[in-house]
């Protein structure tokens, strides 16, 4: 019966390749699943929105099942659950979990950091990178896995800061003067990042100070542009390290908003950026004229 390999159960909706997933069945038994039900094996949903990735990360399977359905298809690293249950509508519930979130919700919060890391096993932070690379990269091969960069990717997707603690600690001295596949540096990254902090930020500078002075492949910004449009602070986020490393990037103006980055600090209100930037190369705002709005 071809049909029963991909029928859900009448209880909870679970498909074959969910059920398989969700109890660490191996890669040839997942491949068979997908390929009798491809495309659709990995996209099909229970009743309360999960797909096959959703419930094998609920069920704490093994890392090597999230490596094949990632494989399979890595565009699921991206899916969030899509409940349609009206409860889980009216709530505001639907919609809503990534698979990161998923993950995380194996882990109870304590309250230091080095407990939140310690919880993160080793299958748990295996499972984290394969869907950092996954959804960064856009694709996996298990050949090139020691190609793969969790540093940048933990970064361009915003994770938690205990988390990128790690991915620093794990990546930093490999991967700090290597570029992606967009061609960036991990500093240029950590400028945009939303969840990064000062100290991320001074390890990043002094493991590969050289990126400060390189312009990003795809506006032709530099790292000090970036991180001051984003709002980060000259002391708080380190961002004086950034101008150290290549101070001339503030002699010229960001080739975004088309303003030198003494006004860049000015517009986020970075007061003590914009004192320093100002003090160092005041010829950069002479003639400036910022347009309402």
């Amino acid at each position: 019966h071809p049909t029963a390999l991909s029928s859900p159960s009448k209880s909870a909706g679970l498909t074959p390749m969910m059920i398989a997933a969700g109890n660490n069945a191996s890669a040839q038994v997942l491949r068979a699943l997908w390929q009798h039900d491809q495309p659709q094996a990995l996209q099909r949903r229970n009743i309360s929105g999960f797909s096959a990735i959703h419930w094998s990360l609920r069920e704490n399977v093994s890392a090597q099942v999230v490596l094949t359905l990632l494989m399979l298809d890595p565009t699921i690293a991206t899916h969030l659950v899509c409940s349609s249950r009206p409860q889980d509508v009216l709530l505001g519930l639907h919609n809503k979990l990534s698979c990161l979130d998923i993950l995380s919700q194996n882990k109870t919060n304590h309250p230091s950091v080095e407990q939140r890391l310690q919880e993160w096993d080793e299958n748990q932070w295996t499972k984290l990178c394969y869907l950092l690379w996954a959804r960064h990269y856009g694709s996996i091969n298990v050949r090139s896995l020691h190609n793969f960069s969790t540093l940048h990717a933990a970064l361009a997707c915003e994770v938690a800061a205990d988390l990128l603690d790690r991915a620093v600690e794990q990546d930093l001295n490999k991967f700090a003067a290597a570029r992606d596949v967009y061609g960036t540096f991990a500093l240029h990254w950590a400028s945009q990042c939303r969840t990064v902090t000062g100290e991320h930020v001074h390890k990043i500078v002094t493991a590969y100070p050289n990126a400060a002075a390189i312009p990003r492949e795809e506006d032709g910004r530099f790292p000090l542009h970036i991180c001051l449009e984003q709002g980060k602070m000259w002391h708080k986020h380190c961002v004086q390290e950034i101008f150290a490393a290549h101070p001339c990037a503030a002699e010229v103006s960001d080739p975004t908003t088309q303003l030198p980055a003494a006004l860049l600090a000015a517009s986020t209100g970075d007061l003590d950026g914009t004192f320093h930037l100002m003090t160092a190369f005041p010829q950069a705002i002479a003639g400036c004229r910022v347009q309402d709005g």
